[in-house]
């Protein structure tokens, strides 16, 4: 008995440490005031992100293919650059609150990423 409670503590101890993945999908919502005024929200207005975050591993793919795996800060913030066809883009924020934007330094222009229901 002594053994089966032994061996069930450290099972229970060996799950409670693995990370229980979470996944989600944001829209692009363009912030006008940060930026240049020929940025457009049609311009992505159907680009849906699917995010899946492991661990410290955060991982997101776009709905035009653009996909990046970085690892994220304890805090939860990230910062990861990806090719893109309209030049280099960064994407920064908070993975645990799901903060996020975006950023074309190409054309300046600006969008945050907001969670989909």
């Amino acid at each position: 008995m002594r053994n089966t409670v032994g061996l069930a503590t450290l099972i229970a101890i060996g799950l409670s440490n693995v990370a229980a993945a979470e996944t989600w999908k944001a829209d692009l919502v363009l912030i006008p005031e940060r930026s240049l005024q020929h940025c457009s929200q049609g311009d992505v207005s159907r680009a849906t992100w699917t995010f899946k975050l492991e661990g410290d591993a955060f991982s997101g793919v776009a709905a035009a293919g653009r996909n990046f795996t970085t690892k994220a800060n304890p805090d939860g913030s990230i910062r990861v650059t990806y090719p893109t066809n309209a030049g280099e883009s960064l994407m920064t924020g908070n993975v645990k609150t799901k903060q996020l934007e975006i950023w074309n330094g190409k054309f300046s222009c600006r969008y945050k990423l907001v969670p989909l229901p």
